[in-house]
């Protein structure tokens, strides 16, 4: 376990998505729709793997539990324009996943196809993910 080779006074830092935190702000209605059935179906495919979209929010408690103190918490939930960095990494990363994404059967073609037109729309705001990173310190003796 990553604790048992920390020794007595050292820091673990760990940083972890939050895919919960997602969800578009403005944009036409339909790709809106189609962003939270996006996002949904990146809940379902985490959950099909058995892992958690949204284990960075619960790092904290985790940590805590586990002994460590002075805990600093960070939460960067980016708020993007289509056609940002992030905005493009997302759409891409659509693309990349299309065929994980339709095999939820969550979304749809369409669905992914306006997914794509809101992350270039720059008229368009959301918040893809969050990142949460946290760091604590091992309790000495």
């Amino acid at each position: 376990m990553m604790l048992d080779s920390l020794k007595p006074g050292g820091w673990l830092v760990l940083e972890e998505p939050d895919f919960s935190a997602s969800r578009g702000i403005t944009g036409g209605e339909q790709e809106l729709a189609s962003l939270r059935k996006v996002n949904q179906a990146i809940e379902q495919m985490y959950a099909t793997l058995r892992m958690d979209n949204a284990l960075g929010l619960k790092l904290p408690a985790l940590m805590q539990r586990r002994g460590l103190q002075h805990l600093t918490v960070e939460n960067d939930a980016p708020f993007c324009a289509g056609g940002s960095g992030m905005a493009t990494v997302m759409k891409m990363s659509a693309e990349q996943l299309r065929e994980k994404y339709l095999a939820t059967g969550v979304v749809g073609q369409s669905d992914l196809e306006r997914y794509c037109r809101f992350a270039d729309d720059s008229n368009s705001w959301a918040i893809y993910y969050a990142t949460i990173a946290v760091s604590g310190r091992k309790v000495e003796g």
